[in-house]
């Protein structure tokens, strides 16, 4: 089978390469736009300090490593069903919009909610996603209250373990979401190897296609003589042999007598 050179086809390919990842990244770019104008989300962000209490037996280190680990734990029980219903009936401002449906609810509620433990500390951010700016910051106020005054529910290590807030919510001033830069990026890198696979898949069905549309090679031919297919078909009943035992033998021919000499006066005495 013949090799495809990859580098030799996008070369000779590129003009059509550029145009498929840039036909891509403009309907990305396009598509993300509409979603920033039609469901903008605001991000309010709040970072909370998880402090394990040293004793002799607990150095810093290991103190640090634990709040790590709880952080972690903390952050899993954010997304909750019971942390939610507690957010909602804390007493903040906080709109009901959503469903009544309990998969929808859920759903909704993942999607709003980022958690991330900072490496080698024991912080925990929390990012809130909302369309309003103000709704996010209630919400994500009202995250750090639960945690902060009812956080022993959950971690279990009573007050060994305290719960500062050391950034209070944040909220941007624009939609960070749905990340046009980002989303762009993917769509530009989805793009070129949409177009690279389908050079490559071309090309190589080309390849098969004329591979299958060769000739078949003629007989070859001389001036003298022509190569010629020559088919003979054996007979169904090979010939019966001859009985040679029951022949008899032919008579053998009378040898001349060579011994006599015959004259001109012998032919005419007949």
């Amino acid at each position: 089978m013949e090799k495809i050179n990859y580098s030799k086809i996008i070369k000779q390919n590129w003009r059509i390469i550029t145009s498929i990842t840039a036909g891509v990244l403009i309907l990305v770019f396009i598509f993300n736009l509409a979603n920033l104008y039609l469901y903008p989300e605001y991000r309010s962000t709040v970072q909370l300090l998880i402090i394990q209490n040293q004793n002799q037996k607990l150095d810093a280190y290991t103190a640090v490593k634990s709040a790590q680990e709880l952080g972690k734990n903390l952050s899993e029980v954010i997304y909750t069903t019971s942390f939610f219903d507690k957010v909602m009936s804390a007493g903040f401002s906080i709109d009901n919009v959503f469903p009544a449906d309990e998969n929808k609810k859920r759903q909704m509620w993942r999607n709003m909610i980022e958690t991330e433990v900072i490496p080698e500390t024991g912080i925990l951010k929390i990012n809130v996603y909302h369309p309003q700016g103000k709704q996010a910051a209630q919400i994500a106020q009202a995250i750090a209250y639960i945690l902060i005054t009812q956080g022993q529910e959950y971690h279990g290590g009573g007050s060994d373990i305290q719960i500062k807030m050391v950034d209070s919510p944040l909220t941007s001033k624009y939609p960070v979401r749905p990340n046009i830069l980002l989303n762009s990026f993917a769509g530009l890198i989805f793009g070129f190897v949409l177009a690279i696979m389908y050079i490559i898949l071309k090309e190589s069905r080309k390849i098969e296609k004329e591979k299958n549309s060769q000739p078949t090679p003629e007989p070859i031919k001389h001036k003298d003589f022509v190569v010629k297919e020559t088919s003979r078909e054996l007979p169904l009943e090979l010939p019966k042999k001859e009985n040679f035992i029951n022949t008899p033998p032919a008579a053998p021919k009378p040898a001349r007598d060579h011994d006599s000499i015959i004259t001109m006066y012998d032919h005419l005495n007949r």
